[in-house]
């Protein structure tokens, strides 16, 4: 067994996640596993999710202090009710090792990290002079494209901080985003934890809608409260496998959030043109949050 170093948090797994994420301590001590699954088992959820770049089936289930997570052609794997530790129990005679570590950075961290407080937005990010700007949206709405797009945009001043997913932690001190967390689809030296620090203050959440109508611009406005609560909770990885009482935990912390985080809508034309717009827009929107919106050109 060996612990590692995860946004912010430590886990601890017999499986080799790879370069991807820190060793903590390569040395561990074998840990207390769970019993094989029983009839006791409460199924959570049963249904079909992308996982290791596949639609897979995915069953969960909680007994005895463990959560159970199958995953159709890789394995199943165990999550301790508290986050700490998770194990494949038994590898799908396909599987190999290296889909094996692929599937693990999924479900079963994202279960763990959530137990443990840290919650996984399915979202980009950069880093500024205020904090971290979080970019929702459905796949296809350009996060990563925007996210890249602003930090490589000369003198603008953003920081690349998420690709695709996002860990977010929400304490007495303010709501943080955490960047140290493995990215699927940057390669290893892309990794945005090369060069950030464990924790950013969140400043900003923006939920994309890119559009190709004709004579579009791009325009933000703020979310309703209700609006903000769903858009974030709609957009958190692994959200399906909670159960009830860590689904209470979660919407709590996604409305500690929207409480004190600006979230708004960015609509924009689908055009590479528009980004130096968009940028402006998103500064004049940071300069006054509590506005109805601000439309750009």
């Amino acid at each position: 067994m060996t612990v590692f170093h995860v946004a912010g948090r430590l886990v601890t797994t017999d499986i080799d996640l790879g370069p991807l994420v820190v060793r903590a301590d390569p040395d561990r001590h074998a840990m207390p596993l769970p019993s094989p699954g029983s009839a006791s088992e409460r199924l959570l959820f049963g249904g079909v999710g992308l996982v290791a770049g596949a639609q897979r089936r995915v069953r969960c289930s909680h007994a005895r202090g463990w959560y159970r997570i199958a995953l159709e052609g890789v394995g199943r794997f165990a999550v301790a009710a508290d986050g700490s530790v998770f194990t494949c129990q038994e590898l799908a005679p396909e599987a190999d090792h290296a889909l094996v570590a692929e599937a693990a950075l999924g479900p079963p961290l994202m279960l763990a990290l959530a137990l443990q407080g840290v919650f996984c937005l399915h979202a980009s990010g950069v880093a500024g002079t205020g904090g971290v700007l979080v970019f929702l949206g459905s796949s296809g709405a350009g996060k990563s494209t925007l996210a890249r797009q602003l930090s490589e945009a000369a003198g603008a001043g953003w920081q690349r901080v998420a690709d695709d997913l996002l860990a977010v932690e929400v304490d007495a001190e303010g709501i943080w985003a955490l960047p140290h967390l493995p990215q699927p689809k940057l390669t290893a030296d892309e990794q945005p934890a090369l060069t950030q620090p464990g924790r950013l203050p969140l400043q900003a959440v923006f939920v994309l809608e890119p559009t190709q109508a004709e004579g579009a611009c791009v325009a933000v406005g703020r979310l309703t409260p209700t609006e903000a609560v769903l858009a974030l909770a709609s957009n958190t990885v692994a959200g399906r496998l909670f159960d009830r009482h860590l689904r209470s935990r979660h919407f709590e912390a996604c409305g500690d959030c929207a409480r004190r985080v600006p979230v708004s809508r960015l609509v924009y034309p689908w055009r590479p043109e528009s980004f130096a717009a968009v940028d402006r827009l998103i500064r004049a929107s940071l300069e006054r949050p509590q506005g109805a919106g601000v439309t750009g050109d």
